[in-house]
């Protein structure tokens, strides 16, 4: 039997034993992880050859919408893109473009977190992508799914309404970069990016938001700004943000504004 002059060397020795590895400490308790993020289940958009199982999609689409479920999260991390919808800074009569708004994810998200706009344009020139969004919009029945409306592009025209979009954004759609982020000055680009001024009211904004195509951080993003600036654009901000979007990194988001055309000039 232990006596009471005993006990706190006791103590000593098992405090001891702990330190150096011979009896197991408490366990610690493990960091809590984020929720992960579900993968897509619907691509947002239809480029690759084997993602055109549009049968497939309008029935998740369809057992989605039984479900109670909102659509946006299908289109995966992408839809995510909460950030990019702040950015905007929307205003409730505002009239937006999403140009290469592909199968839908940020029209669906925008109108699922009822952010308020005027009237939503969804801009493409893929007419399968436009008829998965008008089939995914018809099928939500989410409020405010009638201020959208679906426009087929062509690769020089944006075919939107002269001095009529408030807020007109790019998503990585970087069609006048090159591979290494370098500007693309082919006429047609350059005609697609006028006919983006001539849509724009005097007082609109254009914002872009696109990922890194070089390392050279600070030559893409001023290819941006030289490509938009020599179309009638004025940058008013640019900044490196993260839009959410897990393994695609910081974007480069660029704000411009819209400079009058003169006689001759780029609209």
């Amino acid at each position: 039997m232990l006596d009471g002059t005993r006990l706190p060397g006791v103590g000593l020795l098992l405090a001891l034993l702990i330190l150096g590895g011979l009896l197991p400490a408490c366990p610690e308790q493990e960091p809590e992880l984020p929720d992960p993020v579900p993968p897509a289940r619907v691509p947002s958009s239809f480029v690759d050859p084997n993602e055109r199982d549009v049968d497939a999609y309008k029935e998740i689409v369809r057992m989605t919408v039984r479900s109670g479920q909102p659509l946006h999260p299908l289109f995966g991390p992408r839809s995510r893109s909460e950030l990019v919808v702040e950015k905007l800074a929307i205003g409730p009569d505002d009239v937006v473009a999403d140009v290469g708004c592909g199968t839908g994810a940020m029209e669906l998200l925008m109108l699922e977190k009822g952010i308020p706009f005027g009237k939503l344009y969804a801009v493409d020139v893929d007419g399968a992508a436009l008829a998965f969004l008008e089939f995914a919009l018809a099928e939500a029945k989410t409020p405010g799914a009638e201020k959208v409306q679906v426009v087929t592009s062509t690769y020089e025209d944006v075919t939107l309404p002269a001095a009529s979009v408030d807020v007109l954004f790019l998503l990585n759609t970087p069609f006048y970069l090159d591979d290494q982020g370098k500007r693309v000055k082919d006429p047609t680009v350059m005609a697609c990016l006028r006919s983006i001024h001539r849509a724009m009211k005097p007082d609109g904004r254009l914002h872009t938001f696109e990922r890194s195509l070089t390392p050279a951080e600070g030559t893409w993003c001023q290819a941006i700004r030289e490509t938009f600036e020599e179309v009638g654009f004025r940058m008013v901000e640019q900044s490196m943000v993260a839009i959410g979007v897990p393994g695609e990194g910081d974007h480069c988001w660029t704000s411009f504004a819209p400079v009058p055309t003169q006689p001759g000039g780029p609209g």
